[in-house]
């Protein structure tokens, strides 16, 4: 499933729309974040999410995977990754 729209809510929080209208709320927990991810710590970096070939990208490198996240999307309204 494809992410359509990605909205930086709030540092570490971002809000997701899929392709069939299912939204997400992603919250990137600090302690949870190791090696490339600890670039997500500064917001300007997390301000630069965009969407690359259906998913939300950022242009130090981490990837959110999309599949995962619509999975989680049906399980509830708010994501905090691992």
């Amino acid at each position: 499933m494809r992410i359509v729209k990605a909205v930086v809510i709030e540092p570490l929080v971002l809000e997701i729309l899929f392709e069939d209208s299912a939204r997400l709320i992603v919250r990137f927990l600090p302690e949870r974040l190791h090696g490339l991810q600890l670039k997500l710590l500064d917001p300007e970096e997390f301000r630069r999410a965009g969407l690359s070939m259906g998913t939300v990208v950022w242009p130090c490198g981490v990837v959110l995977d999309a599949q995962l996240a619509r999975i989680k999307a049906d399980e509830g309204r708010v994501w905090a990754p691992l």
